[in-house]
């Protein structure tokens, strides 16, 4: 009976490469980032900011809101008719 021993240095990196491919994969398939979190610290928000204009992607603000006084403190506009022309406005960075 033989056995292979692989490189354990190369299965990690085939693992590596895997991911990033599926993560390239799910990022395409993002139409936006919320860049504006309520519940979040401005550093924070201003990552996510970065990160959305780094991947060009759209973006969206949300209260996040754990407790009633907070709803809405934090909310996604743009100038829409309709649902879909709303949806497509963040899509478009519009």
């Amino acid at each position: 009976m033989h056995s292979i021993q692989l490189n354990p240095s190369l299965h990690i990196l085939h693992s590596l490469w895997q991911t990033l491919k599926l993560l390239k994969h799910i990022i395409k398939k993002i139409d936006a980032v919320e860049i504006i979190n309520g519940e979040l610290t401005k550093k924070k928000n201003d990552d996510a900011s970065k990160f959305a204009e780094k991947l060009e992607k759209g973006f969206t603000g949300g209260s996040d809101a754990h407790n009633l006084s907070e709803v809405g403190s934090v909310l996604t506009g743009a100038k829409a008719n309709s649902i879909k022309e709303f949806l497509d406005a963040i899509k478009n960075k519009n």
